[in-house]
């Protein structure tokens, strides 16, 4: 072989190498035979069998790279033997041969005789496959070891690329094995653990993306982690359970590994835009959209592998190292712009760039055939700086949780003594809230309409059911000169007595300001006391969700704060959403400061016999023993098919009849329930 120029790759190699002897793994020296130099070559043919190639006229090669070039097509078969003197110290010894990794196939023989083969050679009715990056070892049978000269014969298929590059050495089998597990180790293993935790990682990004749909950085996230764990099979595809190289040929299979490598670039572009909350403009996305496009379609159109294999590497050039360049220019200029989470992310992006660099420098630019690829190693140092980001937030929350607990009790006794001059009857409750569950129950049981008025014109029921002591839920009657002009429900975040505390303080502030402001817009009286929850309990870390009506006659107006849709069932027995379709109808969450905005409102019209059905979602979102919500759904149908002529309360009843038909009846549910039906009567 005569190449005597030193292997960058094989530092990492050493490293291992000596950490492993450090640890124990390897055992004493055992004596092996160098087969790096001194090999032969001949052209031959795919039905060559060993027989055939000893009668070829061999020539001496120089290296044992580009092996291809020696073939006249570039595509065929190419014998390279070694003739060597076995010691007579392995005589009758367990040994083995290991040859470092052959590209693209090979069948390897010892005296003539079958010792392994490694990837697909093609014959009939079988494809060509490589199998390129795995280490070959072949244990040879002690009767095939004869004294005097001994022949090894490569039957290497090459297919615009050949080589045999690394470890080449004959040996006792023990010392070889332990060998080829550093180096099986290192190519293979590691890139499939990474494969596998990146495709966990990813999954788990779907779910919360499913979650979560507005924060679209998770699904990018997911994308990113599950094409790359794909595009990581390249290093190991023989040892999947699915047999790849019987199911497509090796041209299929690389056009999906550069298909998913690409997907995993355009998806990191959109993660990095997201993350860092960059608007490009439409122009630029659809530049960079094309793109990627325009390059997936070129790799999937070629026929013929070795324009595949000039593509994929002209590609990776002058796409994925721009990519790498604009995500990694992108980050650092956030983090020079004092963005804590850019800076926190470029940590991890350093590293995976360099990697990525050094592998379309040395291997698409330099063309360096047999190095390592380093970026399915690098990666996994970008997700690490993105785990920590999400560590760290949720370090803070839990900061923000022992801040509460600190705050919580002394904003309480503030605002108990603020509501004493104005119901001496909460500030005793508020006051006995510190010292005894109980009565901070019978206080809020107090402070809410457990039967609703009876109203002209209307039937009301109610069913409100805490999940346990203190409830999170809280309601309200608005009415006016004995007449009914408003409802609302909400639903406080969270559980137990801060909760229930914050419901009595919002009632009130519902309640003030839905009376003082008659004349105003819904929305903008429930904005108004939105701003005055917010300057109540600051950054508590809760928030509230609702629903208010106010009615005029027969026509009412609706607020929703991002609650549970109200339901309408009409005199004829249709029953539907109300404004089914229509998600930017609903507005945030109340008590938030980043989330303030605008809240719509809507008017419609409530014939006689028209119900309105408001709801929390500790109903829709009960669920069964086969851990099934009892849903939005299934509450829409069995509302439906309810006769106009039962009153609230009876419709009230056949409803929680068929919840606790699904979900069992049971002594504590999950979360609080409340429901409320308003009929309007003739």
């Amino acid at each position: 072989m005569g190449n005597k120029r030193p292997r960058l790759h094989y530092l990492f190699y050493y490293c291992f190498a000596i950490f492993a002897s450090c640890t124990g793994v390897q055992e004493k020296e055992t004596q092996t035979i160098d087969l790096s130099t001194g090999w032969y070559y001949a052209v031959g043919e795919v039905s060559d069998t060993p027989t055939d190639a000893m009668q070829r006229n061999y020539l001496p090669i120089r290296e044992l790279l580009h092996v291809e070039k020696l073939h006249p097509q570039e595509e065929g078969v190419v014998w390279l033997k070694k003739e060597f003197v076995v010691p007579a110290m392995f005589l009758g010894k367990q040994v083995s041969v290991i040859l470092g990794t052959i590209n693209p196939a090979d069948e390897t023989y010892f005296n003539g005789k079958l010792i392994g083969k490694g990837g697909s050679i093609p014959s009939e009715g079988r494809q060509f496959f490589s199998e390129w990056n795995r280490y070959r070892k072949y244990d040879i049978p002690s009767d095939f070891v004869v004294r005097g000269k001994n022949v090894i014969l490569v039957k290497l298929y090459v297919h615009h690329e050949g080589l045999i590059e690394g470890v080449l050495k004959f040996g006792e089998r023990d010392a070889i094995a332990r060998e080829y597990a550093i180096h099986k180790f290192i190519r293979e293993d590691i890139n499939a653990l990474i494969a596998f935790v990146m495709l966990i990682i990813g999954l788990y990004h779907f779910l919360i993306f499913a979650k979560r749909p507005k924060d679209k950085e998770n699904l990018y996230y997911a994308l990113i982690s599950v094409f790359f764990a794909i595009y990581q099979t390249n290093f190991y595809a023989s040892h999947t359970p699915f047999n790849l190289q019987y199911r497509m040929s090796y041209l299929t299979f690389q056009k999906i590994i550069f298909v998913s490598l690409y997907a995993s670039a355009y998806f990191f572009v959109l993660f990095t835009n997201s993350f860092l909350e960059i608007k490009l403009p439409r122009i630029a996305n659809l530049t960079i959209s094309t793109i990627f496009a325009i390059s997936a379609l070129v790799i999937v159109l070629v026929r013929d592998y070795g324009y595949f294999v000039w593509f994929s590497k002209s590609l990776n050039a002058i796409v994925v190292l721009p990519t790498v360049l604009y995500c990694f220019s992108l980050i650092a200029y956030k983090a020079i712009k004092g963005n804590r989470i850019a800076r926190i992310t470029l940590l991890g992006l350093i590293p995976f760039a360099l990697c990525v660099i050094f592998d379309v420098v040395v291997h698409n630019i330099l063309k360096k055939i047999g190095y390592i690829y380093l970026s399915g190693l690098g990666f996994p140092a970008f997700l690490i700086s993105i785990m920590f980001i999400l560590a760290n937030r949720f370090v803070e929350y839990h900061n923000e949780v022992e801040e509460l607990n600190i705050t919580l009790d002394r904003k309480v006794v503030e605002r108990t003594r603020e509501l004493q001059e104005a119901n001496a009857k909460l500030s005793e409750a508020y006051e006995a809230m510190s010292r005894d569950m109980k009565m901070a129950v019978s206080v809020q049981e107090s402070f809410l309409p457990l039967k609703p008025p009876r109203f002209p014109g209307w039937d009301v029921a109610l069913y409100f059911k805490p999940m346990s002591g203190v409830s999170g839920d809280f309601f309200d009657f608005y009415e006016r000169n004995g007449e009914l002009v408003g409802i609302s429900i909400f639903d406080v975040s969270g559980h137990g007595v801060a909760s229930g505390l914050l419901t009595m303080v919002a009632k009130s502030i519902m309640y003030k300001n839905f009376h003082q402001t008659t004349n105003s817009r819904l929305g903008a009286i429930v904005e108004r006391a939105n701003d005055d929850l917010i300057a109540e309990i600051g950054d508590s870390g809760y928030y509230i969700s609702g629903i208010v009506l106010r009615i005029n006659d027969s026509i009412v107006e609706y607020v929703n704060a991002a609650h549970v849709d109200l339901l309408i069932k009409r005199g004829g027995g249709e029953a539907k959403v109300v404004m089914e379709g229509k998600k930017e109808f609903k507005g945030n969450f109340l008590g938030i400061e980043a989330m303030k905005g605008r809240f719509a409102t809507v008017q419609f019209k409530v014939n006689s016999n028209d119900s309105l059905l408001l709801c929390t979602d500790g109903l829709v979102e009960c669920c069964n023993d086969e851990k099934n919500q009892y849903g939005i759904e299934r509450l829409l149908s069995v509302f439906a098919t309810l006769p106009h002529t039962l009153s609230a309360q009876e419709m009230l009843d056949s409803i929680m009849e068929d919840f606790y038909t699904f979900v069992g009846r049971k002594d504590e549910y999950r979360d609080d329930i409340t429901i409320i039906i308003a009929k309007r009567l003739s």
